[in-house]
């Protein structure tokens, strides 16, 4: 049964739009590895998209090389596995610590990480559902959207132009942001996820913000 925090989360965001059924293989791989109301919400949303798009609960197998990658020469990277979770229209990375129980955003779009590691570790599965709870249950629609100079929605408006993204694509800056690209949606488009993720970690190491 979903908990009350991913209730909230859900009246934030609206009902699932896409959705694709976990396998039995994948719960029982996690079920010790995540906390419980994330695997709750596995087996009755699957692996969900929110928002045409805009955000996205995926399988963590699929992004551990990309988030090592990202983590490699941070003080994260000597944390332990980190597994992402979810992940948005722009390329941010929401990542669970199975170290030290929290959640942390690599926003790759931006090159920054944010989420702080943590010295007092939960220590009941009560506790590490109510730290990834309280993360979603304050998150709304703005939360995972970009605003332009106008202070309008990027996502919407590139949604207008190129339809709902699809699962392996991200919405794109060129040039990248933090090398002086404008959050613009004139400048954004949908390209393969995996390949442009990996291309703007080759610019440098990501700035670490508490």
């Amino acid at each position: 049964m979903i908990d009350e925090y991913f209730e909230i989360f859900k009246e934030n965001m609206g009902q699932p739009d896409l959705t694709t059924q976990v396998s039995k293989e994948l719960i029982d791989k996690y079920s010790s590895l995540l906390p419980s109301n994330l695997i709750e919400l596995w087996k009755e949303e699957g692996f969900s998209s929110y928002q045409k798009g805009l955000l996205w609960f995926t399988n963590p197998d699929e992004f551990n090389e990309l988030i090592d990658m990202w983590l490699e020469g941070t003080r994260y990277g000597e944390n332990g596995r980190y597994y992402v979770i979810a992940r948005t229209a722009f390329g941010g990375l929401i990542a669970w610590s199975e170290m030290d129980s929290r959640v942390i955003t690599v926003s790759c779009f931006g090159s920054y990480i944010t989420g702080g590691i943590g010295k007092d570790i939960a220590s009941s599965e009560a506790e590490r559902s109510k730290n990834l709870g309280r993360f979603f249950a304050v998150r709304d629609i703005d939360s995972f959207d970009l605003q332009d100079e106008l202070s309008e929605s990027v996502f919407e408006k590139l949604i207008q132009q190129y339809g709902s993204l699809n699962r392996d694509n991200v919405f794109g800056f060129q040039p990248p942001l933090f090398v002086g690209g404008s959050i613009s949606a004139k400048n954004a488009k949908p390209m393969d996820m995996q390949v442009h993720l990996t291309i703007l970690r080759e610019f440098g190491e990501p700035v670490v913000n508490e």
